[in-house]
């Protein structure tokens, strides 16, 4: 429609000459004939596209194809080429029968999976290498593609205890996962005596996965190791990736009250040791919330 065809960004060496619609019945035409344009690169470029959670893309469209002579000017002069925005344009396989010499509508695909998980652009390009000056009609562009499902959560855990709730108090806290899924990579971030709201994290194009990533202005670490809390109180949030598709799970955050440093201790009988919550050794404990070691036992204890 011309609707659609107004929707088109033409980019390049003369392209709104190139490029014209050719009505409901022949769509999309690129060509220089009957111009005076003797070589023309110029692309006809879809709005852009975000394929962010849909595997096995591909194009389906109708075109025909005429005055290039034989289909090896055809091929050499027309093609289909994507871009992750703001790139490089990449040619990409076309499979057509157009000969290159018929006014017939055949139908042509192409392969998108290089723009899994990713924002892209598609541009028809028409570049007369073969200094024929042909026609190539194109209409009924579609663009199909499978959804899948963002990543779950996985379990989290704080020293080999899984956590059910918000909040939970440890000792010598270390956070570990459960099993994670092949291909799906966990990032966290902590923040010691914080407990800020989760942040929703941006999306991400597709790749491998790398080792930090900045959300809100925040960076979180690929999980790969247990990982020792520092004491106090400390808000972990953490979240799922999708390597494939760059899908994210929902950001989720709990608090922890993490002693530390206070294993192992043993006082005298009858005698008792008193700690902060960073496991800062207390001679005379004031108002708050402090650790009694005592019979080689702890427990928190708030002083008044």
């Amino acid at each position: 429609t011309q609707d659609a065809f107004d929707a088109l960004t033409l980019e390049g060496t003369d392209a709104n000459t190139v490029w014209t619609f050719g009505g409901e019945s022949y769509g999309l035409k690129g060509s220089i004939f009957g111009t005076s344009l003797s070589t023309a690169d110029a692309y006809a470029i879809l709005p852009a596209i975000d394929a962010t959670g849909v595997t096995n893309l591909n194009l389906t469209f109708d075109c025909s194809a005429n005055f290039f002579t034989n289909a090896t000017n055809f091929t050499q002069d027309c093609s289909v080429c994507v871009r992750v925005e703001g790139g490089e344009w990449t040619k990409v396989d076309m499979t057509t029968t157009c000969t290159g010499s018929s006014w017939n509508f055949v139908p042509a695909t192409a392969s998108l999976a290089t723009m899994t998980g990713k924002k892209f652009q598609i541009g028809f390009r028409y570049n007369n290498v073969s200094t024929v000056k042909g026609t190539w009609e194109i209409k009924n562009i579609v663009i199909n593609g499978n959804e899948v499902a963002a990543p779950e959560l996985p379990v989290l855990k704080i020293n080999g205890e899984e956590v059910a709730g918000e909040n939970v108090n440890a000792n010598n806290g270390e956070l570990t996962f459960g099993e994670v899924p092949e291909g799906i990579s966990i990032y966290y971030h902590t923040e010691s005596n914080n407990t800020n709201e989760p942040v929703e994290p941006e999306a991400a194009p597709a790749k491998v996965a790398p080792e930090t990533m900045e959300v809100e202005g925040k960076s979180y670490k690929l999980y790969t190791e247990p990982v020792k809390l520092d004491g106090g109180n400390v808000a972990v949030s953490y979240f799922a990736y999708d390597d494939a598709t760059g899908l994210k799970s929902e950001v989720k955050t709990i608090n922890v009250s993490n002693t530390v440093g206070i294993e192992g201790i043993a006082a005298e009988d009858g005698a008792a040791e008193w700690f902060n919550l960073q496991g800062v050794r207390v001679a005379a404990p004031q108002h708050g919330i402090y650790v009694r070691v005592a019979n080689g036992k702890a427990a928190k204890v708030v002083v008044e």
